[in-house]
Order: structure tokens, then sequence, then C-alpha cells
């Protein structure tokens, strides 16, 4: 199932770019080990929406367990 946050994770989102991450992370899982997507989704809240989220809140968003 794909992530939802503000808005669902699609084409034009303001969320488009914590997409672009994710798709990297799931299509070259190699390339991408280092990436935190709770740590990035965090920071993108934080920086675009002014909300500061909890990492369950960011884990949540992401769907991850």
């Amino acid at each position: 199932m794909p992530p939802c946050g503000m808005y669902n994770f699609a084409h034009f989102a303001p969320e488009q770019g914590l997409a672009v991450l994710r798709v990297g992370k799931t299509l070259y899982p190699d390339r991408f080990s280092d990436l935190d997507m709770p740590a990035e989704t965090r920071r993108f809240y934080a920086d675009f929406f002014g909300r500061a989220l909890r990492d369950a809140q960011a884990r949540a968003l992401l769907r991850l367990p």
C-alpha cells in the first residue's frame, strides 16, 4: 500500500520529493541503504509544513512497521 500524508504521494503532490526518495530506495536498496525515510519524512514535514513529527508518526505516514 502506498504511503499517505498531508496529501497522497501522487503526481504534483507537495510530498512528491519524498515519493522520489522512496522509489529510489525501493528500486535500488543497495544504492539508498543509508537513506532513513522516517528521518527524511520528519525533516520534510518540519521544513515544508512546519510540523514536528515523532518517529512513530513518520513511520505511520510511510506505512512502515
